[in-house]
């Protein structure tokens, strides 16, 4: 009975002292480990947001130089100065219009931001008074404009954004310019198809909320400024580890700003997928752990019934 009562405290006290530690070890290596997998995924994040980011900025960059270029020729000025040569102006700008088959619209303005020559493809259209849009402005203003969010052609159905570039008179006053309406839809299917780890999606917003990319179409010019994330997103142009929660699960959350448009681009992932290494981390110690307490327990008690239970034993036998 004496002995069995060594053997039992002993095994207890062993099991204990080799749990706490194992605990203590398993609460730190996780905790480390979480924090270092967070920062890596976060910092992956970032640089995915800002890379897409650029990227975007060097298409609006070469619109912009596609649409100047096309804003040079004498004879777009003279028309818009004198009214001649009206022909001369259309085939041009016809001609222009079809360079990429993404062209939605090419067309010249004049002072007060109404379209006087509008072309589709090659093929003359109805021109409208666009004074009101921010990129006409820009461009009245004598800089190169660009929409900060897209619109849908009411010719085509596509979705589209526009640039415009002034047009200058010989003593440097505005006159009018040229604007393009680009088809992004293939861009758009372009950033859909990015898929970071398992659950990670990008999303291009407006810097008022209104969506430009999204992996659920459906929300698509819908203005979610409102809505966790891009709540977050239309506040600072910048911004990375961001939690939120949509749709009951929670996600982190890294943007930047596209060049040109001002388009918040965000890189999002399910918190969950994130920590999945540290928890799987922590289990492979768990049951490391229950193994090494068996392991260390069994020993233990052939080494006390060796060394102290068989010398008790025969001593309460003497």
């Amino acid at each position: 009975m004496f002995s069995r009562s060594i053997r039992t405290s002993m095994l207890l006290v062993i099991s204990l002292v080799v749990l706490a530690v194992q605990s203590a070890l398993v609460v730190v290596v996780t905790r480390m480990g979480d924090e270092a997998n967070l920062a890596a995924r976060t910092h992956e994040m970032d640089l995915v947001a800002d890379t897409i980011a650029k990227s975007l900025g060097d298409f609006g960059t070469q619109l912009g130089m596609f649409v100047n270029g096309a804003s040079k020729p004498p004879r777009l000025r003279e028309f818009l100065l004198t009214g001649e040569d009206q022909k001369g102006a259309e085939v041009f700008l016809a001609a222009m219009s079809q360079a990429a088959p993404e062209i939605n619209t090419l067309y010249l303005f004049d002072a007060s931001g109404k379209q006087v020559i509008i072309c589709a493809q090659g093929k003359l259209g109805k021109v409208n008074d666009l004074a009101e849009r921010e990129y006409i402005k820009a461009a009245l203003a004598g800089k190169m404009g660009y929409s900060s969010a897209p619109t849908k052609s009411i010719a085509t159905g596509k979705l589209i954004v526009s640039v415009a570039a002034p047009i200058f008179d010989d003593k440097g006053k505005v006159i009018g310019g040229v604007g393009i309406s680009y088809d992004i839809d293939g861009l758009t299917k372009n950033l859909n198809s990015i898929i970071i780890g398992k659950t990670g999606r990008v999303i291009v917003v407006s810097p008022q909320g209104v969506v430009i990319s999204h992996a659920n179409s459906e929300y698509i010019l819908k203005n979610m400024a409102a809505e966790p994330g891009v709540r977050d997103m239309v506040k600072a142009t910048t911004g990375n580890g961001v939690e939120y929660e949509r749709g009951g699960e929670p996600r982190m959350l890294a943007w930047d700003a596209a060049p040109n448009w001002n388009w918040r681009v965000g890189v999002t992932v399910s918190r969950n997928e994130i920590e999945a290494p540290a928890i799987a981390q922590r289990n492979a110690m768990l049951i490391l752990g229950a193994i090494t307490i068996l392991a260390l327990v069994g020993i233990c008690l052939f080494a006390l019934e060796k060394v102290v239970v068989s010398p008790l034993r025969q001593l309460q036998n003497f």
